[in-house]
């Protein structure tokens, strides 16, 4: 499969997983703080997409720090290199996928991630 097939597949599956699971998980009030969410869409993304991260070398990785930036994105679909002897940040070969979460806070709150956003999109390329 090809890089932006891969994405595709990924980005179809956050949307999927988004009005699906979350949608329910949040109507339940199973989510208290962000990072519930995080760790939901972790699990969710992990099971539905395993085979896909397994065939390409792809992680789903919490908290990435991008180091040039000086921004930690809430999870980043990752390839990574886990035969380099060396510390794990430094076993990335390519993005595929940045996902912020946001909870609460109105409007306001999520405008303040605006220009994370436009930093990734213009430092990494991306869409």
């Amino acid at each position: 499969m090809t890089r932006k097939g891969i994405q595709r597949a990924i980005d179809k599956a956050i949307k999927d997983i988004w009005l699906s699971e979350m949608c329910v998980e949040y109507g339940q009030g199973h989510f208290i703080v962000e990072r519930s969410i995080q760790c939901s869409l972790y699990h969710h993304l992990r099971n539905r997409l395993d085979p896909l991260l397994e065939e390409n070398g792809l992680y789903i990785y919490p908290e990435y720090y991008f180091s040039d930036l000086g921004y930690y994105a809430d999870l980043a679909i990752c390839q990574m290199d886990m035969e380099k002897e060396t510390r794990l940040h430094d076993k990335l070969t390519d993005i595929l996928a940045i996902i912020e979460i946001k909870y609460g806070g109105g409007s306001d709150y999520i405008k303040t991630d605006l220009p994370k956003f436009k930093t990734y999109m213009q430092a990494l390329d991306y869409d």
